[in-house]
């Protein structure tokens, strides 16, 4: 299953879900230009979320995560990666 959807505070979010042992896991890949598709998008950072149960709340799960990331990201300015900031991702 495959997204794209924004833009959101300027940037495009291109999400896909795959079928993994431990359920579903979303993946989202940011990008400043409409992309023409989730595999052929310049992305210039990307996030995943953690397993759900079905495709479509892998789906769900992981343009939350990164509408709050660009919501962080354009809060905090390009200073800081506001990627620690995000539930479930560790201080480095």
């Amino acid at each position: 299953m495959e997204r794209i959807s924004g833009p959101f505070l300027g940037h495009y979010v291109a999400a896909y879900a795959v079928a993994t042992d431990q359920g579903y896991v979303g993946y989202a890949k940011f990008c400043t230009h409409t992309p023409v598709d989730v595999w052929q998008c310049k992305a210039i950072d990307k996030i995943s979320a953690r397993p759900q149960g079905s495709y479509r709340l892998a789906l769900e799960a992981v343009e939350r995560r990164a509408r709050l990331f660009l919501q962080l990201l354009h809060q905090y300015g390009d200073g800081d990666s506001p990627l620690h900031m995000l539930p479930g991702v560790a201080a480095t």
